[in-house]
């Protein structure tokens, strides 16, 4: 006489197999990514950043094809019959008190405008990077020598310390950039100190020293690529106002002069007929406006998707 299982015993078998064979969640998807693809998941969600990078995306399209769409000489050449033009369908920007038109200067001056908030980027970060790995990592006599000399430079205004190496350097865009970007370097060398010295007593770190790994590999190959979140968001934010600052001193007359477009040449000579011919300060103004509101955009975004637990 043959036995029959319990029918529940037949349910809880079925639903036994059927969770074994049940495929996997977009949360267990989510949990096997490396970390640094989660954090491309979380960013790509959120509406905000990806927007951010969009914007971000195009005016460094547009700016890379200026030269196919207006020559230089169009963009300088002084033309007495289109003085003054507003907004038109043949200049959608108007025209300049020389006659030149705004649209093609607009974008020429993105080009002047980002390459100098990225050179300043660079110039910060990297003698930020050195400073504060060294600091950091060799600790003792080494980190407080650098250490006071970053509190020198903290005890001196960033704008006031760019000021006075263009002073001492002369107006130019390119002494601009220098300027800035060595204020900078004791934001960043704090920084990336303080990641450093949690980073050094990872067990990764002691496990490379016990195989022989030179202080220079450790560095470089085991404790930055684990610091570079931070830098990484940092550096992004630190672009839009690398921008604003190259714009406020070329403003002021100290940065990009005539006849470059940068934008806050062009906002500097647009002031003076800002009665008269509106879209001359507004149209510059608007493209700063929204290259750092963008930028700002994107390293928001970064912040939350290498930080989760940082969100309100």
């Amino acid at each position: 006489m043959s036995r029959t299982r319990p029918q529940a015993a037949k349910g809880g078998s079925a639903a036994s197999v059927g969770a074994e064979t049940a495929p996997p969640t977009d949360d267990w998807l989510v949990v096997s990514r490396s970390p640094v693809r989660r954090a491309a998941l979380r960013f790509f969600r959120d509406p905000l950043a990806v927007t951010g990078l969009t914007i971000m995306a195009l005016i460094i399209l547009i700016t890379l094809i200026a030269p196919r769409l207006y020559s230089w000489e169009e963009i300088i050449n002084v033309s007495n019959a289109t003085k003054l033009l507003p907004p038109s369908a043949a200049h959608p920007f108007g025209t300049d008190n020389l006659g030149r038109d705004q649209l093609g200067r607009v974008l020429w001056g993105g080009r002047e405008s980002l390459r100098a908030g990225y050179l300043v980027v660079l110039i910060g970060l990297g003698g930020g990077t050195i400073l504060g790995l060294i600091s950091g990592f060799a600790g003792g006599w080494v980190d407080n020598l650098i250490q006071r000399f970053v509190d020198v430079l903290l005890a001196i205004p960033g704008i006031l310390l760019a000021l006075s190496v263009v002073g001492a350097l002369g107006p130019g865009l390119v002494q601009v950039m220098l300027a800035v970007g060595l204020a900078n370097i004791p934001d960043y060398t704090r920084l990336i100190r303080g990641s450093v010295l949690e980073a050094k007593e990872n067990e990764y770190v002691r496990a490379a020293r016990v195989l022989g790994a030179s202080n220079g590999r450790i560095m470089f190959r085991h404790i930055l690529p684990n610091v570079i979140g931070p830098i990484l968001v940092y550096a992004t934010l630190g672009l839009g106002i690398a921008i604003m600052i190259t714009a406020g001193l070329s403003y002021l007359g100290l940065g990009a002069q005539p006849p470059s477009p940068e934008w806050g040449a062009m906002l500097n000579l647009g002031r003076e007929f800002m009665r008269h011919a509106w879209w001359m300060p507004v149209f510059p103004g608007l493209a700063i406006v929204i290259a750092v509101l963008s930028i700002n955009l994107v390293g928001d975004g970064l912040q939350d998707a290498i930080n989760p637990k940082l969100r309100k």
